[in-house]
């Protein structure tokens, strides 16, 4: 069924597509991205940085975390 959608709503559609996609294919995942793909709260996450038993990589004063890094955690 294909509803009439206006020029903006189907541009802001589009956009947020995809945002998802290329989200789910990097490698790399912002700090609530990780905490949120883990199901844990960030602080936790960031606890586990200071304690050494995660990497974080730093972009300014921004943390990204790689996903195989994530995976690595919990093995």
């Amino acid at each position: 069924m294909n509803i009439p959608q206006d020029a903006a709503t189907e541009r802001m559609i589009r956009s947020a597509i995809a945002t998802a996609v290329t989200a789910a294919l990097s490698p790399w995942r912002t700090k609530a991205q990780a905490a949120a793909y883990l199901g844990v709260s960030q602080s936790w996450l960031m606890q586990k940085v200071r304690e050494g038993d995660l990497r974080a990589y730093y972009e300014g004063i921004q943390v990204r975390f790689k996903v195989e890094d994530l995976d690595k955690l919990f093995q």
